[in-house]
């Protein structure tokens, strides 16, 4: 009984099995200089503007993160208002990293509130538009966050289409 083995021609014999895929060969030469830039590659539009967004409220922060970057915005997601004060406080001893566009926050969060982003903001002298998002309806909370210099105060559950538009006003495109 004859067995019935695979022999390849001879001009695929000599291939080495550890052959470099073929994309990492565009990537190298695209590199190089040597491959030109695709068309496709004039599709990726570039970032609208950065945007901080500090929300204890997962989904709520997923869903709004999500929003933006939909809208070709650059979004830096915090859970809490002291990760995002860290994060400000480390950005303005840093001249290599721009600085946000906007900040998006809750106003009731746990360990620091909205309203303390914002004056943390205003004692530093950062002319940076806030949007402040609260559930609560009480007057004194809208006046305080306007006080100290709140763009906007969102009540909760808000339109997306009023938050979108918002942050166009605010961040208009360039």
């Amino acid at each position: 009984m004859q067995q019935n083995t695979y022999t390849p021609p001879p001009h695929l014999r000599d291939r080495s099995p550890q052959r470099e895929s073929p994309e990492k060969g565009v990537k190298k030469r695209r590199r190089s200089g040597e491959y030109p830039i695709t068309g496709l590659d004039l599709f990726i539009e570039p970032t609208v503007g950065r945007v901080l967004l500090a929300e204890d409220d997962a989904d709520m922060r997923a869903f709004i993160a999500a929003m933006l970057r939909c809208d070709n915005y650059d979004v830096v997601e915090f859970c809490d208002g002291s990760q995002l004060l860290r994060h400000l406080e480390s950005l303005a001893s840093r001249q290599d990293i721009a600085p946000p566009d906007l900040i998006i926050s809750d106003y009731r969060m746990p360990k620091r509130s909205g309203v303390d982003i914002l004056t943390y903001l205003r004692w530093n002298n950062w002319p940076l538009p806030c949007i402040l998002m609260t559930g609560s309806e009480d007057a004194a909370i809208h006046n305080e966050a306007k006080a100290w210099g709140a763009a906007c105060v969102l009540l909760k559950p808000f339109d997306p289409a009023v938050l979108e538009r918002t942050v166009l006003e605010l961040l208009p495109p360039m």
